[in-house]
């Protein structure tokens, strides 16, 4: 018959520090514990942070897409003006043209009729002597 060994009994002051030593890391284990259970729910969190940060820069993507949207309407309303422009400045420049040459025009006309009556004075000067 195999007889079980008798438990070993530490002397009473080895089992009071042993218990001691014990009862010192119960706060840093309950430090750790907490520490743990707080990395816990930060992972348990980190995905719905993460989806709402996702969430946050497609909003704020929707809205650049929609700035460069106006943007680019803006600047095609911007060239079409200019088109416009362009076109009313050359209709302009080939006026301001035609008026020139109807002015050159009439001013070779008034010279031409200034002419004529110096040269009717001249003549009725000359038959009046």
């Amino acid at each position: 018959a195999v007889v079980p060994a008798a438990p070993q009994r530490l002397p009473a002051d080895g089992a009071e520090q042993q218990l001691g030593e014990l009862l010192r890391e119960v706060p840093r284990l309950k430090d750790q514990a907490r520490q743990l259970e707080a990395t816990s729910e930060e992972l348990r969190q980190a995905p719905a942070a993460e989806q709402q940060e996702k969430q946050v820069l497609e909003a704020k993507v929707q809205g650049m897409q929609g700035e460069m949207e106006n943007l680019a309407r803006t600047v095609r309303e911007n060239v079409a003006r200019a088109q416009q422009l362009e076109s009313s400045g050359e209709e302009l420049r080939q006026a301001l043209a035609t008026e020139q040459q109807e002015k050159q025009a009439l001013v070779a006309k008034v010279d031409s009729m200034q002419m004529e009556m110096a040269n009717f004075v001249r003549q009725s000067d000359d038959r009046t002597r």
